[in-house]
């Protein structure tokens, strides 16, 4: 992860915006953010590889590494190689929510919405039945975690490509809730994934409100929920 600290650093430049207004982002909130490190949790894509790879059962959310949390103190505002690491999290961004929509406009053409009561009957009615039949079959559990994590995976830890591997093929409908971060991580992505297409709607009467915008806009910020 490179580099590792920027990661928990909670900005998120615009398209629009310009390096040093970008950089800017990063001086003033480089101190201020750190200060709070104690209140972090650790990346989750490094928290779900050491549950699933590295087979670590957590009893409790993990804490980011102190030297990440001192890369952040130390980061350069100015540093060229701060800022293409920042278009390239933005372009890495702005192509996974496009194939996102795209994936939703397959589904359900743009202004059309089936309608749930409450969030909660979202992610039990639709995400959590269609969990379970992707795991049921191999080709379908193997597909959802090399999307959603088998590159990113593999770019952090090169070295593990075997580990990785073996732990993609072991996890399945009999062996998923010994992974119980790895659940939550896989299915609120599913969760972002399958929110726009739906309105909540308490009874016939109310108006459909939106969870979750279908546009570019209303999703830019899903990843980081």
């Amino acid at each position: 992860m490179t580099p590792p600290s920027t990661t928990n650093c909670s900005f998120h430049p615009l398209p629009t915006q310009s390096v040093g207004s970008r950089c800017g982002q990063v001086e003033s909130c480089q101190y201020p953010y750190s200060e709070m490190s104690s209140c972090w949790i650790d990346d989750e894509i490094e928290i779900v590889f050491r549950e699933l790879v590295q087979r670590k059962r957590l009893k409790i959310l993990p804490k980011p590494n102190p030297k990440n949390v001192e890369s952040l103190r130390q980061l350069n505002p100015n540093d060229p190689v701060l800022s293409k690491f920042l278009d390239q999290r933005r372009q890495i961004k702005e192509r996974i929510i496009r194939e996102r929509i795209q994936f939703q406009n397959s589904i359900l053409p743009v202004g059309k919405f089936l309608t749930v009561k409450t969030g909660r009957e979202l992610f039990q009615g639709y995400v959590k039945p269609l969990f379970m039949q992707i795991l049921s079959t191999a080709q379908g559990n193997k597909g959802i975690l090399e999307k959603l994590l088998g590159w990113q995976f593999r770019n952090r830890r090169p070295n593990f490509k075997t580990r990785i591997e073996k732990a993609f093929l072991s996890y399945s409908q009999e062996t998923f809730r010994q992974y119980p971060a790895t659940y939550y991580y896989l299915t609120t992505d599913m969760f972002y994934s399958y929110a726009p297409l739906c309105r909540l709607q308490k009874n016939s009467k109310a108006i459909p409100q939106k969870i979750i915008g279908r546009k570019l806009s209303g999703q830019r910020n899903n990843l980081e929920d």
